[in-house]
């Protein structure tokens, strides 16, 4: 049985919670809480000794803000007036060419 995420089985447990606390009760609500707190602690056990780093998320629109950033850089190394600051900039961010 899949419940998703911990963040998203931790809303799940909240929202029987809060059924219960309105008065809404079936025996079915304590099958589904046991098994969604079963899978809770498990999700938490694989956290918790995983060996791997979390992977890396990137923004969907990463690459059109890095051609944009890249665009801007190659407009000022192009103009005269911005040409040596940018230089100066893109030397300081380098320590090293391979």
């Amino acid at each position: 049985m899949a419940f998703g995420s911990p963040p998203k089985v931790s809303k799940q447990i909240d929202k029987i919670f809060e059924a219960i606390t309105e008065g809404m009760f079936h025996i079915s609500m304590k099958a589904k809480m046991d098994a969604l707190e079963a899978h809770k602690a498990e999700l938490e056990a694989e956290q918790v000794n995983s060996d791997q780093d979390p992977p890396v998320l990137l923004h969907l629109n990463l690459a059109a803000v890095y051609r944009d950033q890249v665009a801007s850089l190659s407009n000022a190394l192009g103009d005269k007036s911005t040409k040596a600051e940018a230089s100066s900039i893109i030397r300081s961010l380098l320590t090293e060419i391979r």
